[in-house]
């Protein structure tokens, strides 16, 4: 988990250190998108292939389903708030 945030806070403090040109920014944002689908992608396969949570699959249903959803749709309003939050401030 160290190794995680740690990464996590290297590449902020690259980021303030290092002014990278608009395309390289959009060839990382472009390679962050697909890191993320892959993960997401590899996540899928790893649990699909596990017996026992395709077992349980019946048991977890409904509630499985609403935690996820309640977690992405707290992610996505999470992501919105902040975007408008820095765009603010930036205008200012």
């Amino acid at each position: 988990m160290a190794s995680i945030f740690g990464a996590l806070v290297l590449g902020f403090v690259l980021s303030k250190a290092v002014r990278f040109p608009e395309k390289a920014q959009n060839i990382i944002g472009n390679l962050s998108t697909v890191a993320i689908f892959l993960l997401l992608f590899i996540m899928g396969i790893t649990i699909g292939a596990d017996p026992e949570v395709m077992a349980d699959l019946g048991s977890l249903g409904l509630k499985a389903f609403l935690i996820a959803a309640a977690a992405v749709t707290g992610s996505i309003l999470a992501v919105w708030a902040g975007t408008a939050l820095v765009r603010r401030v930036a205008r200012d």
